[in-house]
């Protein structure tokens, strides 16, 4: 092959000997074989439309044959059908086309058929019908092979043509972009596109999509309308929701517009590119904020908003968002407020319903304000958002002051107070709530109503008490609580109120003194006692029942008196007898009282034990009859214990 090829080459080199060659006849050099290549051309996809730029591809179809000699030597048949170093350049003539695509070199072609590949555009107003492309084809070939081996080559070119159908389609131009939305806000993107082809795009689709991070449709960043049949000639008009970056500069940002379709029953499409301008950001800004409800109460925030927009926001809506659970709004994180029209450079003042939790900092809570309103095309648009601060009110606050308590172990009696409303505000139906103070220690009732307070206003107080045996002496901590009215009709309960009052220790309800208790014995007489209220309340149906042991008895054990007053005094008689056998001596007997206090309540007393003093009696008594004698002692000693074993089963009750 490669002498071959130095034969070639020299044939090339010596044009005209090989002419000579050519025109002698075949037979007379003893030529083997000769043929040549055979080439035409057909696109595939001849169909183009007005404005569409795509690739035409064009079959290039060899069918050489053998002019003479034998076929039964495929390589010889292939060496003088191949057409080599081919070449297509590709002309648009009058079809009304640019060819983008400059030579294509496809090398050798055998016989069959290989691609070639031109990148086609159309024009946008050019007319249905058919058109063909000249396209120059060169290329060089082996002409015959003699008997020898020698190799005879020329070269050749065509002027062939490719027929293309520009059809009437659909194809769509961006008329104009539009958009309200500000920087750092959202709005409506308008999309103006007009049907420039010669056919009605079917089922017609319109898909708008953000090159840009600047601008955004929707979470997808793609927003698609469906606007139906789009006769040729005819304008629409796309708006869809768009948002612009916070951090975005006032300047085109560029979007997609596509137009999908059906053209007789096939799917189309068409994208154009535009771009869209954001106005300047200016947005709805604070002017001020304030809070009625101070920490664990309900109240009102209230904000002042100012549009500083250059265009009038119609059926707006502010809504306020707390990120913070210590703030909410009747319960919720959000509150929206309408405020119907609002023209630039007014100021609108919006209050909500709003909460601080008990015990939250007197400090500034973030709140964001967002305005909803209507776009001049009718869509529903948004301001940026903005970040306001809103501070507590003054908690409401009250003190206890000019406590006196009147406590007494093992007594009723009372505390009384005086409470101050330290504002800052009036609080209505308001109670004051004593909280449990421990087991020995219990009111007759733990609420007091106070009614409605204005800010510095007091009112005294007072709850009764029982302090019970069991309960110890000294100082004690006693706790309250106001419960009002919030302002939503809520319950709202103050922080504790503390007070230190003092228990003093268990006192006789009755000072009682023996004012006559002696007796000889084996006498009997009026046992007398004077009897004084040691309290500080008036007493009523007082009895006394007095008990007494041998060898004391009691013959009239009851007395009674009306009443005594705090510090009174009475005398009760009661009769009493002592046996004969008595020893003289002190011997004990007890007195007791049932009695009604102011509040009705019958009590009974502790026994209060007293003396009745047995004195000799004149002759020394039995114990010393006949000075005294033994036997005198044994006979009373005896009578003694006869007396012990009589009475020893006597019971006292009451």
């Amino acid at each position: 092959m490669d002498s071959h090829r130095v034969v070639r080459v020299a044939r090339r080199l010596a044009v005209a000997a090989l002419v000579l060659v050519l025109v002698v006849p075949t037979a007379a050099l003893g030529v083997g074989v000769s043929g040549a290549p055979d080439l035409s051309l057909y696109a595939t996809n001849n169909e183009l439309t007005p404005g569409e730029t795509t690739a035409l591809q064009v079959s290039v179809v060899n069918s050489g044959d053998v002019e003479f000699g034998s076929l039964q030597n495929p390589a010889l048949t292939q060496e003088v059908t191949t057409a080599q170093g081919t070449t297509l350049k590709m002309r648009s003539g009058d079809a009304p086309v640019d060819i983008e695509t400059g030579t294509v070199a496809l090398g050798s072609v055998p016989r069959g058929s290989i691609p070639a590949t031109f990148q086609v555009s159309v024009d946008e107003n050019a007319k249905p019908g058919t058109y063909r492309l000249p396209v120059r084809v060169e290329y060089s070939y082996t002409s015959s092979i003699n008997d020898n081996g020698a190799f005879f080559e020329n070269q050749d070119f065509l002027e062939l043509s490719v027929k293309i159908e520009i059809t009437e389609a659909s194809r769509f131009e961006v008329v104009s972009v539009d958009t309200d939305a500000a920087v750092g806000e959202s709005g409506q993107v308008a999309v103006t596109l007009r049907n420039d082809g010669d056919a009605t795009a079917e089922d017609a689709t319109v898909s708008l999509a953000s090159t840009s991070s600047d601008l955004s449709f929707g979470p997808t960043g793609t927003a698609e309308t469906f606007v139906g049949d789009w006769e040729a000639g005819e304008t629409k008009t796309v708006s869809v929701g768009a948002s612009v970056a916070r951090d975005a500069t006032v300047r085109a940002l560029p979007l997609s517009a596509s137009v999908s379709w059906t053209d007789g029953g096939q799917p189309a499409s068409d994208s154009q590119q535009a771009g869209v301008v954001p106005n300047p950001e200016s947005t709805v800004t604070a002017v001020g904020t304030s809070a009625t409800a101070a920490p664990g109460d309900s109240g009102e925030v209230t904000v002042e908003l100012t549009n500083n927009r250059d265009r009038t926001l119609r059926d707006a809506t502010v809504q306020l968002a707390s990120s913070n659970g210590a703030l909410t709004f009747g319960g919720a994180p959000t509150a929206s407020t309408y405020v119907g029209t609002w023209e630039p450079g007014e100021t609108k003042t919006v209050s909500v319903e709003a909460a601080f939790q008990p015990g939250v900092e007197q400090r500034s809570y973030p709140v964001d304000a967002t305005v909803s309103y209507t776009g001049p095309d009718g869509r529903d648009a948004s301001t940026r958002t903005i970040t306001l601060g809103v501070v507590p009110a003054d908690e409401q606050s009250f003190d206890v002051t000019d406590v006196e308590p009147n406590l007494r172990v093992g007594a009723e009696g009372s505390i009384e107070g005086t409470l101050v409303n330290e504002g800052p505000d009036d609080v209505e139906n308001a109670v004051l709530v004593l909280q449990p103070t421990g087991e020995n220690v219990n009111a007759v009732e733990t609420e007091y109503a106070l009614g409605d307070l204005a800010p510095d206003a007091s009112t005294e107080f007072s709850f009764d008490l029982d302090v019970s045996t069991a309960a110890r002496d000294g100082p004690r901590q006693f706790s309250w609580v106001v419960e009002y009215a919030g302002d939503d009709g809520s319950t709202v309960t103050s922080d504790p109120l503390y007070a230190r009052a003092e228990i003093q220790p268990q006192r006789d309800v009755f000072d009682v003194e023996v004012t006559d208790g002696a007796f000889t014995a084996g006498s009997s007489g009026q046992f007398t006692l004077e009897v004084t209220n040691a309290g500080d309340e008036t007493l009523t149906d007082i009895s006394a029942k007095l008990f007494a042991d041998s060898p004391v008895s009691v013959s009239d054990d009851e007395a009674f008196v009306d009443s005594l007053e705090p510090g009174e005094s009475t005398t009760l008689q009661f009769g009493v007898s002592v046996a004969g056998s008595a020893t003289p001596k002190t011997y004990p007997v007890s007195v007791d009282f049932q009695y009604a206090e102011p509040d009705g309540d019958t009590k009974l007393s502790d026994s209060y034990r007293l003396p009745v003093t047995v004195e000799p009696s004149e002759g020394g008594g039995l114990l010393f009859v006949n000075g005294g004698g033994l036997a005198g002692a044994g006979l009373g000693l005896g009578v003694a214990a006869l007396a012990l074993v009589a009475i020893g089963g006597v019971i006292r009750f009451r």
